[in-house]
């Protein structure tokens, strides 16, 4: 059986029909994310033949910088985006106006791949207040993995103000850790599968996003408010389109990975050997909340603000 078939044949069967169907007319969609796992709904509604019988002409941009998906979103020549909740929150205070639409996935620590914090196996480091005075390497240090981190060493009787934060490349940080050019690492489990394995040179101390909340959304598909205005039914027929491949996604995993693999350019067994997300998409100010908090408490905002300032209400809430 051909894959394409057979991935479609497979959607059919957990799958509730989209409401909207092509038209003689079709719509472009302009869509901008980061080519990672926690977005890769994009990628499976491609696949299953979604967008085009929702009526789109789908154009799917894979970009590496939040920042510059949200400046396109917000400057029009992008429709939707992905984005995290500390960057739309930073930019709800400078004005723009952004919304979520629906949600990725949600951070749960049975999941948990980014954030996890991890030592030289020898080190005597044991908890957040063993960090002090130490070298911890993130992502970004206004980013989300770099405000969490910092969250979790406060919350666990440390201080974070005596911790010096560099910025380093996923990919680089758990050698780093091995050859000891740093103390400890907020690593993502893509690059370091096996840390905390037995035998294993890396030891885990901590999952930073658990002292957050221990579920909250850290990123979403959001829209300019104007965008949403102008064109309901073309927002609509998009979360019909991500509802039915997260549904597809979460009950068909290894085909989904497979779907990954093929567009990520990445080995299979790679990608199947960590944690996968579940994929969701209801988005409510419960779960938002959290991650603006976060990033108020930490400076990168004045203030917190209401989560449905920032959730449309054309969002998906099923």
């Amino acid at each position: 059986m051909h894959r394409r078939t057979f991935l479609a044949a497979g959607f059919a069967a957990c799958a509730t029909p989209l409401v909207a169907r092509a038209q003689s007319a079709r719509t472009t969609l302009r869509i901008g994310f980061i080519p990672t796992d926690v977005a890769a709904q994009p990628y499976y509604a491609r696949e299953l033949g979604l967008f085009e019988k929702a009526g789109f002409d789908l154009q799917l941009t894979p970009l590496t910088n939040g920042a510059g998906i949200m400046s396109a979103v917000a400057g029009g020549s992008l429709d939707i985006g992905q984005g995290n909740i500390v960057a739309l929150a930073a930019a709800h205070e400078r004005g723009l106006t952004l919304s979520f639409l629906c949600a990725t996935n949600y951070y749960s620590p049975k999941d948990a791949t980014t954030g996890i914090v991890v030592v030289d196996r020898d080190a005597d480091i044991h908890g957040p207040k063993d960090l002090e005075g130490k070298i911890v390497a993130v992502s970004g240090l206004k980013e989300i993995a770099g405000l969490a981190v910092r969250n979790w060493i406060d919350a666990g009787g440390g201080d974070s103000t005596k911790v010096k934060f560099i910025e380093l490349p996923f990919p680089v940080q758990p050698d780093a850790v091995r050859a000891k050019r740093i103390d400890a690492a907020a690593i993502n489990r893509a690059f370091a599968p096996t840390a905390g394995a037995p035998g294993d040179s890396l030891r885990v101390i901590g999952q930073a996003f658990d002292s957050v909340a221990q579920r909250w959304i850290i990123s979403g598909w959001l829209a300019d408010n104007d965008w949403i205005a102008k064109h309901p039914d073309d927002a609509r027929r998009f979360l019909d389109v991500m509802r039915d491949a997260t549904k597809w996604a979460n009950a068909n995993k290894h085909d989904a990975a497979q779907v990954l693999a093929k567009n990520l350019n990445q080995d299979l067994a790679k990608i199947e050997a960590i944690p996968r997300p579940d994929y969701q998409t209801a988005i409510t100010p419960q779960l938002v909340q959290p991650g603006i908090n976060l990033t108020a408490k930490y400076g990168l905002i004045k203030a917190p603000f209401p989560a449905q300032e920032i959730i449309s209400a054309a969002a998906a809430r099923s």
